[in-house]
C-alpha cells in the first residue's frame, strides 16, 4: 500500500510538473505573439521569439527555415535557413554548408504541406540531409510547417543534440506559435507590398510629371521639324535637319531615314537602304559603310512592318546574325524602328539607334515619333507628287521633242524613199531613218502577202529588216498563233496593233518575241489596191509605253511607202511590159529558128525514112538493107544507137514469154554496142511488170517511149551503163504477131523528143513490116504457082494415066478383060498416089437382107503388107451388119469420102487395121444405076480436089461404059459369080457336114 501510495504521489507530482510546463509554454507562445505584434522589425521579433521558445522548451537550436522549391518541381525540392537560435556552446548552422539543403524525404515533405508536425530521427532520412544533421551535432528535430496566406511557406525547426519525445500538447503550443510566426509572415509581406505600391505610386507620379515636360519638349521637337520639312525648299537637308532634331532630343547615337528596296525575286530576301541619316559626334555613321543597306532583321521583317504600324524596338543581338554584325560596327545595340507610310502604304522607317542596350523607350516618345514619321511620310508625299508633276511635264516635253524628231525622221526617210534610184537600197535607208527617229532596236518590214507565203503555219515574212546594233536579222517566218493570226485579221482591216510581251497569251507567240529579243511593238498595216501585203513593224527590247501621236506619225510613213510601192509597182509593170514584149519577139524569133531548124531536121529525116523505104522496096532481101537504114536514121534523128530486135515468142513456157535478140545495130562513134555484150540476146520473164506496161502501151499508141530515170532499179542500172537517157520502141507485126522491134536510143534529155520525129521513125517501122510481109507474101505466092504447076502436072498426069489405061480397058476383049482391069485399077492407085485401090459391085446379102458391096479386084503399092500387087482373088464380101455408114456411102452413086477418125465401132477398126486413114469411093453406074464403086485407100489424110474428083469420076464412067459394052465380060462375071454361089453352098455343106462329124465324135467320146 505505501508503494502504491508513493507512486500515485509520484504521479500526481509528475502532472503537477506537466501542468506548470504546459503553463510555461502558454506562457511562453503569449509573449512569443505579443511580441511579434508589438514589433515592427520582423527579425527582431522572431530572433526574440525563438529564443524565448528555445529556453522554454529546453531544446539546442531554434530556426525557420523557408522552402526554395521551384514551382512545378517533382523531386526533393532544397530549404534554406533563415532564422537561428542556438543554446550556448554550439555552432551555428547559419554559419556552416548546413544552412541549405534537400528536405529529408519525400514522406516528410508531403506531411508538411499537409500541415502536419513531423518529428525526425537523424539516420532515417537521406544521407545528404542526416550528414548535414550531424555536422551541427542534431539528433532529433521537430518540424512544424509555416503557412502563408493559406500557402506552405517553410517550417520551425526545433533540433535537441540527444534523442528527446516531444508530448502532444508542446506540438500543439508549438503549432500556436508557428501560426504567430506565419501571421507576422503575412504581415511583414502586407507591409512589403504597401511600401512598394506606395514608393510605385510617387515614381509613377515623378515619371508622369516628366513624361509631360518630355512630351511637352518633343512635341515642340516635331513642330520644329514639320515646319521645316513643309517650308523647306531643299528636302534632303530639311530631313536631315529634321533627324538631327529627333536625334538630339532623344539622345541617341544616330537618327536615320530608311527606304525599303523590296525584294528582287520570289525567293531573295528584302532589302533597305538608308537615304538620310544624322549621327551624333564620335558615332560612326551608316552611310558610307557595310550597314548603309543590307537584309532586315529577320526574314519576315517586311511582311510585318507592312501590317504593324507600332514603333518596335530591336536589340542587336536577337535579329538575324548578319544584321546583328553590321549593327556591331557602328556601334549600335538597340534600334527603335518607327514605320513610315508614303499614300497609306509602307515607304520604310525611322530608326533611332542606341549605344545603350538597356535604353528605353516610354509610350509617349513612341507617340511623339509616330507624329514625326507622319511629318515625313507627307513631306515623301508632298516630294514624290512635285517629282510626278516635274516628271509629267518632262515628259510631255521630251514627247514633243521626241515626236518632232520622229516627224523630221519620217520626213527625211520618205525624202530618201523618193530620191534613191535602186529601190532595195532606199527601203534599208527609210528603215534606217524611221528607226533612228522611233528610237527602235528594230524595223522589220514584212510580206504578209498570201502569194509568197508557203502554206500552212506561217502568217508573215521578213521582207527586209533594220537593226540598231548591226547585226544581220535571221529570217524567222512568224509562226500561225493565236496572238499573231488575231493581229493579223486586225491588220487586215488597216487596224494598227500596239502589244507588248505580258499581253501575249499563246507560249509560242512568247517564244517567238524571245528569239527575237522584243519585248514591245507596233505593227503598222501598208495597203496596196486596198488590200493588206505588208506590215511595218517597230521592235523595242524594252517596255514601251503607247503614243496616239507617234502612230499617227509612223502611219504617214507606212501610207508614204505604199505610195512608193505603188508608184515602184507602176514603174515595174511597164519595164516589165516592155521586157515582156521584148523576150516575146525573142521567143518568137526563137521559136521561128527553132522551127526553121526543126523543119530542116524534119526534111532531112523524112527523105531519110523515104529512102528508107525505096531501099526496102528495091532490095531483093529486106534483111539487106537494115544496116543502112539504122545508119541513116540515127544520124538524121541524131539517136546514140538503133536496134532491130527479133522477138522469139515461147507461148508453152510457164515462165518466159519468149527471147529478145538484137539481130541489126548501129552505134554512134566511141558508144559501146550492146551485140557485142552479154544483153544482145535476153529472156523476157512472165514474171516482170515491164513488158504488160509495154505492151499496154503499144496497143494503145502503136510505140513504146522509155523514160530510164523512171525504170526500176536493174533496168534503169543497165540502160544508163550504156549512156541512155531515153528511148524509143516501135514493135511491128508480121502475119498478126509481133515479129520485131525497131529501138532508138538518146543521150538527151527525155523532154526534148519531138512527136513528129517519133511518128516519122514509126512509119519507117511499118515500111520494114511491110517489106517482111511482102517478101513472105512473094514466097508464098511463088510457092503457091509451084504447087499449082504440080498439081496441074499430076492432074495431067493422072488423066493421062486415065486415058491411057481406059483405052487399054476399052481396046481389051472379054479374055484380056481382068488383065486390062488390074492394070487400069494399078494405073489409077499408082497416079492418084492411094496405098489401095479395089474393084466392088453391088450384091444382095442373103443373110442380112440388105445390099451390100463385094470386092472383085485390088491393086496394093509395092511396100503394103498383107497384099499382092494386083488380083482377082477369092471374093471378099462386106458384111452389111455394123457397116452400114460404109455401105452407104458405096452404094450412094455420087462420089463419097470416109475418114477412118470419123468411123466407129468394127468400121473403124477395120479400117485403122489396113492402115486407111481416108477412103474414096468413086461410084459405077450402069444403065443408070448402081452397079458397083472404085475405091482408092490412102495412109493420110489428104484433101481430094474437084480436078481429082472429076478425074477419077471419068474413069468410072470409062469403066461403065466398058461393062455395058463388054457382054462377054458380063457373062463372065455371071459365071464367075455362079461359081462363086456353088462354092459358097458348097462350104456351108461341108461345114454342116464338119458339124454333124463333130457332134457324132462327142457322143461317142
Amino acid at each position: 500500500r505505501q508503494q502504491a501510495e508513493r507512486a500515485r504521489a509520484e504521479r500526481a507530482e509528475a502532472e503537477v510538473e506537466a501542468l506548470r510546463a504546459r503553463e510555461g509554454l502558454l506562457h511562453a507562445v503569449t509573449d512569443v505573439a505579443r511580441s511579434l505584434l508589438a514589433t515592427l522589425d520582423f527579425d527582431a521579433g522572431v530572433n526574440a521569439a525563438m529564443a524565448m521558445m528555445g529556453q522554454v522548451l529546453q531544446v539546442d537550436r531554434v530556426g525557420l527555415v523557408r522552402d526554395n522549391t521551384p514551382p512545378g518541381d517533382v523531386g526533393l525540392g532544397s530549404w534554406q535557413l533563415t532564422h537561428e537560435w542556438a543554446s550556448p556552446g554550439l555552432p551555428r548552422q547559419m554559419d556552416s554548408p548546413a544552412a541549405t539543403g534537400t528536405h529529408p524525404s519525400e514522406d516528410w515533405l508531403r506531411r508538411s504541406r499537409a500541415g502536419e508536425a513531423v518529428m525526425l530521427q537523424v539516420g532515417d532520412n537521406e544521407p545528404s540531409f542526416d550528414e548535414a544533421m550531424r555536422a551541427v551535432e542534431v539528433a532529433t528535430s521537430l518540424s512544424v510547417p509555416v503557412f502563408v496566406r493559406g500557402t506552405w511557406w517553410g517550417i520551425f525547426a526545433f533540433d535537441a543534440a540527444r534523442a528527446r519525445t516531444w508530448l502532444p500538447h508542446e506540438v500543439a503550443v508549438l503549432q500556436t506559435a508557428t501560426a504567430c510566426i506565419g501571421a507576422a509572415l503575412e504581415r511583414q509581406l502586407a507591409d512589403a507590398e504597401r511600401q512598394r505600391a506606395d514608393r510605385d505610386r510617387a515614381e509613377d507620379a515623378e515619371a508622369d510629371a516628366r513624361a509631360l515636360r518630355a512630351r511637352e519638349g518633343l512635341l515642340q521637337t516635331v513642330t520644329r521639324a514639320a515646319r521645316q520639312l513643309l517650308a523647306g525648299p531643299d528636302f534632303d537637308a530639311s530631313v536631315n535637319e529634321t533627324l538631327a532634331l529627333l536625334g538630339a532630343t532623344f539622345q541617341t547615337v544616330r537618327a536615320a531615314l530608311v527606304k525599303d528596296l523590296g525584294s528582287s525575286a520570289a525567293a531573295v530576301p528584302s532589302r533597305w537602304r538608308i537615304t538620310n541619316e544624322w549621327h551624333a559626334p564620335g558615332t560612326p555613321a551608316h552611310k558610307g559603310s557595310a550597314a548603309e543597306t543590307g537584309a532586315y532583321p529577320s526574314e519576315d521583317w517586311a511582311l510585318m512592318r507592312s501590317r504593324v504600324r507600332e514603333p518596335m524596338v530591336l536589340r542587336v543581338g536577337e535579329c538575324l546574325e548578319d544584321f546583328n554584325a553590321a549593327q556591331r560596327v557602328v556601334s549600335t545595340q538597340t534600334i527603335l524602328s518607327v514605320p513610315v507610310y508614303v499614300n497609306d502604304r509602307w515607304w520604310g522607317e525611322v530608326n533611332l539607334d542606341d549605344a545603350r542596350r538597356d535604353r528605353h523607350w516610354a509610350s509617349h516618345e513612341m507617340a511623339v515619333l509616330q507624329v514625326a514619321a507622319s511629318c515625313l511620310g507627307a513631306a515623301l508625299e508632298r516630294q514624290q507628287a512635285e517629282a510626278q508633276r516635274l516628271a509629267v511635264a518632262q515628259a510631255h516635253t521630251a514627247h514633243a521633242e521626241a515626236l518632232a524628231v520622229l516627224t523630221q525622221g519620217v520626213v527625211r526617210a520618205t525624202r530618201v524613199l523618193l530620191d534613191e534610184p535602186d529601190f532595195n537600197a532606199a527601203m534599208q535607208a527609210w528603215l534606217a531613218h524611221l528607226g533612228q527617229a522611233a528610237m527602235a532596236d528594230a524595223v522589220v518590214l514584212n510580206c504578209v502577202s498570201s502569194e509568197v507565203l508557203p502554206r500552212g503555219g506561217t502568217v508573215a515574212r521578213v521582207a527586209s529588216c533594220w537593226r540598231r546594233d548591226g547585226q544581220p536579222f535571221e529570217d524567222m517566218p512568224v509562226p500561225s498563233t493565236t496572238d499573231f493570226d488575231a493581229w493579223l485579221a486586225r491588220l487586215q482591216g488597216q487596224e494598227s496593233v500596239w502589244a507588248s510581251i505580258d499581253e501575249l497569251v499563246d507560249p509560242r507567240s512568247v517564244q517567238y518575241w524571245r528569239e527575237t529579243d522584243c519585248a514591245s511593238n507596233l505593227l503598222m498595216p501598208v495597203a496596196l489596191d486596198g488590200a493588206v501585203c505588208y506590215v511595218l513593224c517597230f521592235d523595242w527590247r524594252e517596255r514601251r509605253a503607247y503614243s496616239a501621236a507617234d502612230e499617227a506619225v509612223l502611219r504617214t510613213a507606212a501610207e508614204s511607202f505604199a505610195a512608193v510601192v505603188a508608184r515602184q509597182r507602176a514603174a515595174d509593170g511597164m519595164l516589165a511590159e516592155r521586157d515582156r514584149r521584148i523576150e516575146a519577139e525573142q521567143a518568137r524569133a526563137a521559136e521561128s529558128a527553132r522551127m526553121v531548124e526543126k523543119v530542116d531536121r524534119h526534111a532531112q529525116l523524112l527523105a531519110a525514112v523515104a529512102a528508107s523505104a525505096e531501099d526496102l522496096l528495091a532490095a531483093p532481101e529486106p534483111k539487106d538493107c537494115f544496116d543502112a537504114i539504122l545508119a541513116r536514121l540515127s544520124v538524121k534523128s541524131h539517136a546514140q544507137r538503133a536496134t532491130l530486135m527479133r522477138f522469139e515468142w515461147t507461148p508453152d513456157d510457164a515462165e518466159l514469154l519468149g527471147w529478145q535478140e538484137v539481130v541489126h545495130e548501129w552505134v554512134a562513134s566511141g558508144e559501146q554496142r550492146q551485140m557485142d555484150t552479154a544483153v544482145r540476146r535476153f529472156p523476157m520473164r512472165r514474171d516482170e511488170p515491164v513488158h504488160a506496161r509495154f505492151e499496154e502501151e503499144f496497143r494503145k499508141t502503136g510505140r513504146i517511149i522509155v523514160n530510164v530515170a523512171q525504170l526500176e532499179e536493174r533496168f534503169r542500172t543497165e540502160q544508163e551503163s550504156l549512156g541512155v537517157a531515153w528511148s524509143l520502141g516501135v514493135p511491128f507485126i508480121v502475119d498478126g504477131e509481133i515479129w520485131g522491134l525497131l529501138g532508138f536510143d538518146y543521150a538527151t534529155p527525155f523532154d526534148r523528143h519531138d512527136e513528129a520525129e517519133l511518128s516519122a521513125l514509126q512509119t519507117v517501122a511499118s515500111s520494114i513490116a511491110d517489106a517482111l510481109i511482102r517478101q513472105r507474101l512473094e514466097a508464098r505466092a511463088l510457092a503457091a504457082e509451084r504447087a499449082r504447076a504440080d498439081e496441074n502436072a499430076r492432074l495431067a498426069s493422072l488423066l493421062s494415066q486415065v486415058v491411057a489405061s481406059s483405052r487399054v480397058l476399052i481396046d481389051a476383049g472379054p479374055s484380056g478383060f481382068e488383065a486390062a482391069l488390074r492394070a487400069w485399077l494399078g494405073a489409077l492407085g499408082g497416079e492418084s498416089q492411094a496405098i489401095r485401090a479395089t474393084l466392088y459391085d453391088r450384091i444382095h446379102h442373103i443373110e442380112a437382107g440388105h445390099d451390100t458391096m463385094r470386092m472383085l479386084c485390088e491393086w496394093v503399092r509395092d511396100g503394103i503388107a498383107g497384099s499382092v500387087p494386083c488380083s482377082f482373088a477369092q471374093p471378099f464380101v462386106i458384111d452389111p451388119r455394123g457397116a452400114e455408114d460404109l455401105i452407104g456411102e458405096l452404094t450412094s452413086g455420087r462420089l463419097a469420102t470416109l475418114h477412118a477418125e470419123q468411123a466407129q465401132g468394127a468400121m473403124r477398126a477395120f479400117l485403122e487395121g489396113r492402115g486407111n486413114a481416108l477412103v474414096v469411093a468413086v461410084p459405077v453406074l450402069v444403065a443408070g444405076r448402081s452397079w458397083g464403086a472404085v475405091s482408092f485407100d490412102y495412109a493420110a489424110r489428104r484433101e481430094i480436089c474437084s480436078a481429082d474428083a472429076a478425074i477419077l469420076q471419068t474413069a468410072a464412067d470409062t469403066l461403065s461404059a466398058v461393062l455395058r459394052r463388054n457382054e462377054a465380060a458380063a457373062a463372065l462375071l455371071a459365071e464367075r459369080e455362079g461359081r462363086l454361089l456353088a462354092e459358097q453352098r458348097r462350104s456351108t455343106e461341108l461345114a454342116r457336114s464338119n458339124a454333124a462329124l463333130r457332134q457324132s465324135l462327142d457322143a461317142l467320146a
